[in-house]
């Protein structure tokens, strides 16, 4: 591993670190089963646009780290989901993985709408 891995990987903990910006989360692979890990979620909550009902779209952005023990080492787009609170301390609800949007050798991320 060089010493660029080492500095991701280290970077990557930091952002889901509980103590730090993390969260728990539920990632279940699809006829696997289900793990808790920690991730970073943003949270973005967009009003209709004027004129246009139906068009909120509330967007949670998801960096787990790509590591088979302490995140999720492999991905199976439109059978895993996510299982994570809308709102911060809000009721949880499972989002279906269509795919990371973003993936190096520390961290992926997904968009759950």
């Amino acid at each position: 591993m060089s010493n660029f891995d080492e500095i991701m990987g280290e970077d990557a903990r930091a952002l889901v670190d509980i103590e730090e910006f993390g969260e728990p989360i539920v990632y279940t692979p699809k006829d696997g089963t289900p793990k808790t890990i920690n991730a970073l979620v943003i949270r973005e909550f967009h009003e209709n646009r004027e004129g246009m009902p139906g068009t909120r779209r509330d967007i949670l952005t998801v960096y787990v780290l790509n590591d088979a023990d302490d995140g999720v080492a492999t991905i199976n787009s439109g059978g895993d989901t996510i299982t994570v609170a809308h709102r911060i301390g809000g009721a949880t609800k499972d989002y279906l993985v269509k795919g990371p949007i973003l993936q190096d050798r520390a961290i992926w991320r997904f968009e759950l709408s």
